[in-house]
């Protein structure tokens, strides 16, 4: 049984803005970055932080069931919490 909640966090280029995320969510759950192949270094900050990573195209938003039975199918069943980049500002 899970007992620190799984934090899922979509990105894209958010280089400057990840780190302070990760610091801060990771205290309280693992975290998984969703990296819609970032080419700015995204995927390392996330990595150096001891976030699972997955790579995943998106066309456009995450809010689609399509993109949820996608998370789901890497996941399994549990219970997530999704994150924004945007929930901070960068310092």
């Amino acid at each position: 049984m899970r007992h620190k909640p799984l934090f899922v966090l979509p990105t894209f280029n958010e280089r400057k803005r990840i780190d302070h995320i990760l610091k801060y969510y990771s205290t309280f759950g693992d975290v998984v970055v969703v990296d819609n192949f970032s080419s700015d270094g995204t995927v390392e900050v996330a990595a150096a932080h001891g976030a699972q990573i997955l790579m995943k195209r998106n066309d456009g938003t995450v809010q689609t069931p399509e993109w949820n039975k996608w998370l789901r199918s890497k996941l399994g069943d549990v219970p997530i919490i999704g994150l924004s980049c945007s929930e901070f500002i960068p310092e």
